[in-house]
Formats: structure tokens, sequence, C-alpha cells
């Protein structure tokens, strides 16, 4: 009976170790990862305890509400003695993520197009037209005269062309987390993602404040690590300016499913944001990939012009809303009126069709 009891008391202590996946994909980063805290623990402890016994140095750090943790470099030998720390959830390899979006041609905007505006939007981009229509064809897309007023909508992508004409001046460029670049989109497809969202012309919430979270380089891809600390940015700037009720969350980049992103995802989530994410443009299952696999975000397919899953797009029992995501016009770099058609942007039309009431 001692012998079963003392085995009782140790059990709470097995079940709370790490556990650590050290699989290797080909998007993992060699060298580089990612490690979750226990939501009870005190991270400042933890990085000491962490350093004292294995002289990791952080190279990010975390804190946001459900989410605690710290990105560092190690060998895999240095990574099995994390398994010993118990304040410690989950430890995984840091991957690369990249743009949902394969890309078109960017144009010049016409002139007698960018000031308009209206409840009722005639001669709308098909994509707009379809989602406020039970019927495919219609050409007009009606919306709540609001418009996504008083709405934040945090960008996690590649920056946001902020002095773009069809902006109006509500878009601003907030963070860059990526090494060696300034804060401008030499991607575009942050643009492109944030006038879909709230463009005058080409956005489904035309009075919405965007700001920009730079996470992607001019190539459309980086860390997921990178990723986490964006969301995390976002997630404590919206809860220092009293607005978790009143902001969505925006994230069309994707890579091999992970936990790191999936939780940061629920921690946005937890604190009250909405949070759309794309599905993915691989035609394999969400489930594979993140953060399209994260159970809290709103996980978002694309469909083509004749309500058909488009080609490209994932799918799966992950996904839970489709929307238009082929031949889709909005903004781009370069330039205060370029204008690009691409395919891939289902999830930021879906973004703000039910953003909150204020």
């Amino acid at each position: 009976m001692q012998t079963f009891s003392l085995l009782l008391a140790a059990l709470p202590a097995v079940l709370a170790l790490p556990s650590i996946d050290k699989r290797q994909t080909a998007n993992t980063i060699p060298g580089s990862w990612i490690a979750q805290v226990n939501n009870d623990a005190v991270l400042s402890k933890v990085l000491g305890t962490v350093k004292t016994m294995t002289g990791i140095k952080p190279t990010l750090q975390y804190d946001m509400g459900s989410f605690k943790g710290f990105a560092f470099d190690a060998p895999e030998t240095v990574v099995d003695m994390l398994s010993a720390i118990g304040a410690l959830k989950h430890v995984e390899p840091d991957t690369m993520m990249s743009i949902n979006m394969p890309i078109a041609e960017a144009t010049e905007e016409p002139a007698y197009l960018q000031d308009r505006a209206m409840v009722t939007q005639s001669n709308a981009a098909w994509g707009l037209a379809r989602i406020s229509n039970k019927k495919n064809g219609t050409t007009n897309y009606n919306y709540d005269n609001s418009a996504g007023a008083n709405v934040v909508a945090y960008m996690i992508d590649s920056g946001i062309n902020a002095n773009h004409t069809l902006f109006e001046g509500r878009a601003t460029q907030g963070p860059t987390f990526v090494d060696g670049e300034d804060g401008n989109d030499n991607n575009g497809h942050g643009s492109h993602t944030a006038g879909t969202v709230g463009s005058s012309n080409y956005g489904v919430a035309k009075k919405a404040t965007l700001i920009g979270v730079k996470v992607l380089n001019v190539n459309g891809t980086g860390k997921t690590s990178i990723t986490v600390k964006g969301i995390e940015w976002a997630v404590n700037d919206a809860k220092a300016k009293g607005i978790t009720g009143k902001c969505v969350m925006s994230i069309s980049i994707g890579g091999n499913a992970n936990d790191a992103a999936n939780s940061a995802v629920k921690a946005a989530t937890d604190a009250g944001i909405f949070v759309a994410v794309s599905a993915g443009n691989n035609n394999v299952d969400a489930s594979q990939q993140s953060p399209a696999s994260a159970p809290s975000a709103c996980t978002v397919g694309a469909t083509d012009t004749t309500d058909t899953k488009a080609s490209f797009s994932n799918y799966g029992s992950m996904v839970d809303i489709w929307a238009p995501g082929v031949s889709i016009k909005s903004l781009w770099k370069g330039s205060n009126t370029a204008v690009m058609t691409a395919s891939g942007p289902a999830r930021r039309l879906l973004t703000l069709l039910d953003w909150p009431r204020t």
C-alpha cells in the first residue's frame, strides 16, 4: 500500500514533464526551437531556470494570456535537457511559414473609381458581390452602413502600403519583426490582404481601421516564431487599448501544422479577438497546416466563380466556411494607386463580415 501511495504521489510530477517534438520536415529550421511554458508559471523564473540548467538564452519571449513561451537556438542534445523542467509544456522545432496566395498581375487603379463608397456598391468586384447575395451572378455589394467603423483589423502579414489612396488614411503600419527590413510592404501580399478587408473600393469593411504587423519578408516567408511574436504584439496592443471586443485579426499565411501557432491563435481568441485564417492553397487537408488547423480560428476555404472549391484550396473538417478566392482584385505595393488581381484571398473577404458592434 505504501509503494502504491508513493507512485500516486509521483504521478503528477511525471505528467507535468514537457513533451518534446524533434520531428524534422522540409520547413523545419535546423537548431531553432519554440518552447511553451505552463500558464501558471512565471515566465521570468522559468527562463532563469532554463539558463541555469542548459545555458539557453531566448531569442524571443512570449507572454499573452494563455500563451507563454520563448524561442531559442540550440542543438538537440541541449534540447533534451529541457525534459527535466516541469514548468515547460511543449517544445518543438521552429518552422518556416509563407503567404497563402498565388500572385497574378499588378495594374494602376482608374482615377474615377478612387473616391467611390456607398452602402450599395454597384459594379463591385465579383467576390464582394458574391458574399452579400444568395445567388451567384450579381454585381452589387450590399453592406451595413457602419461599414466596420470603430473596428480595428490587425493584419499579420508582410506589411501595408498605408499611404495608398484607397485606404483613405485608415491604415497604419505597426511593428516589423523581420530582421534587415523596414516597415514597408516589400512583398505586396499584406497590402492586397488589407485592401480586401478595408479599402474603399475592394474592402468588405470600408470604414475599418487597419494595422499592419509585419512578420513576412520580401519573399513572403517568415519563421513561425516571428509570426507568434506578431500575434502576441497584436493581442497585447488590443488589451492595452481596451478594444479586444472591437477588433479582429487576419492571418493569411501558413506552414506545417504546429502547436505554437495554433496555441498563439487560441490566446488571441481567449482574449476576445475574432481570428480569421486562410485554409491554405496546397489542395490538402487543412489539418496538416497551421494556423489553418487552429480549432479556435475561423478557417476559410476558397471557392471559384462557379461556387465550387477552388482547385488549389485546402479542405476538410477544419474549414469553417467558404468564400470567393479566385481572381480577387485589391491593392498592391509600388505606388499609392496600384491594384492587383490574384487568387487565394478568401479568408479576408470574411474577416469583417460579422464585425463587433460598438
